[in-house]
C-alpha cells in the first residue's frame, strides 16, 4: 500500500467549506439554506458544462450563480460584489485532522496531490494559505484538462499527471459523487464521511469509509 498515489479533494474534504457558506448567506440576505442551495447549483452548472462540452473557471460560475440567486430574493449584487463576497474561498482553513495525518501519510511513503474543481490559480492560493503546500507532491486543477469532477477523464489525466497507473491511484474526497465517479473510472476510493455516510445508490462502493483524516492515516498504514 506504501506508495500508492492518492488524490485529495479540496473544498470540504481538506478544506473546511464553512467561511464560504457563511459569506454566500450573508450575501442573500442571512439566508443559509440559500448558501447550500448555491453549493448545489455550482455542481450541477460545471457538470453541465463539462457534458455540453465547455469549460469555464469554478470562480466565475460561482460569482455568475450568487449573483442569479440573489436577484430571485430581490438582492442586487454586482458581479465585482459577488466575487468580493467568494474571495474568502482563498482562505478557507483546514480541518484539524488534515495536515497530522498528511504528515503521518508522507512519511510511510505515500504521494500526494490534490486534485480540485479549482482553477490553479484558486487552488494554489488555498493550499498556500492552508499551509498544506509542502505537504503535497503535486496541485492539480481541472482546468488543466477542461473539464470538471466527475467525468472519468479528469482522474485518468490526474493519474498520467502524477506519472502513476489508474489501478494504482486512490481517490479521498468527502462527496459521494466524487468518490462514485473514481470508481467507475477504474480507481480505488476511500470516503471520508465527515458525518455524512455514503449514500449513492447504484455507484460502486468506495474500498474505504473513514470519518476523518486521522482513521484514514491508521487504516491505511495498518495496510502497508
Amino acid at each position: 500500500m506504501s506508495g500508492t498515489t492518492l488524490l485529495l479533494d479540496v473544498n470540504e474534504t481538506l478544506l473546511e467549506l464553512a467561511p464560504a457558506q457563511l459569506a454566500v448567506s450573508a450575501a442573500l440576505g442571512d439566508k443559509p439554506h440559500l448558501a447550500q442551495q448555491w453549493f448545489v447549483q455550482l455542481l450541477h452548472r460545471s457538470l453541465v458544462l463539462t457534458v455540453a462540452g465547455q469549460y469555464q473557471a469554478f470562480t466565475d460560475i460561482a460569482a455568475a450563480l450568487l449573483v442569479e440567486l440573489a436577484e430571485q430574493e430581490g438582492i442586487r449584487i454586482s458581479a465585482s460584489q459577488a466575487a468580493d463576497s467568494l474571495s474568502c474561498m482563498a482562505r478557507l482553513p483546514p480541518h484539524d485532522d488534515v495536515i497530522p495525518a498528511l504528515r503521518r501519510l508522507r512519511a510511510a511513503g505515500f504521494r500526494l496531490y490534490a486534485l480540485s474543481n479549482s482553477s490553479a490559480a484558486s487552488l494554489q492560493a488555498q493550499l498556500q494559505f492552508a499551509g498544506l503546500t509542502a505537504l503535497l507532491d503535486g496541485q492539480l486543477s481541472v482546468q488543466g484538462v477542461g473539464k470538471y469532477k466527475p467525468h472519468p477523464q479528469v482522474y485518468h489525466w490526474a493519474a498520467a499527471q502524477a506519472g502513476a497507473q489508474v489501478q494504482a491511484c486512490m481517490m479521498v474526497a468527502a462527496h459521494d459523487w466524487d468518490v462514485a465517479g473514481a470508481r467507475w473510472a477504474g480507481l480505488q476510493a476511500a470516503y471520508v464521511a465527515r458525518a455524512k455516510p455514503y449514500r449513492f445508490a447504484g455507484a460502486p462502493q468506495p474500498q474505504w469509509q473513514v470519518a476523518d483524516f486521522c482513521e484514514l492515516a491508521n487504516v491505511l498504514l495498518e495496510q502497508s
